[in-house]
């Protein structure tokens, strides 16, 4: 795998290059040159690169609920309705 410094030439043997990237953030204008096997060079072309930064990690999750000290605390159960009323059903017109 290729190392790129800026400044700097690489040369390889096959017409693949595999880069790792250790630029810090920031743009690079990169150019490439082939050099045939009679030596004969090509016009240079330009590819410029834009290294962006990592993303901030997420912020941690919230505590959990109930002053955080891992027990919840025992279940209560809801009293009893008292006094609900009667129950009125409301009559519905059906579609003609």
């Amino acid at each position: 795998m290729a190392l790129l410094t800026p400044g700097t030439s690489v040369s390889v043997p096959t017409p693949q290059l595999l880069v790792e990237n250790r630029l810090a953030p920031g743009r690079y204008r990169f150019q490439l040159v082939v050099i045939d096997d009679s030596g004969h060079a090509s016009a240079p072309a330009t590819l410029v690169v834009t290294v962006n930064p990592l993303a901030p990690p997420p912020p941690p999750p919230p505590p959990p609920l109930g002053g955080g000290g891992g027990s919840v605390g025992p279940i209560r159960r809801p009293g009893p309705i008292l006094n609900p009323g009667p129950i009125h059903e409301i009559p519905q017109r059906l579609p003609q």
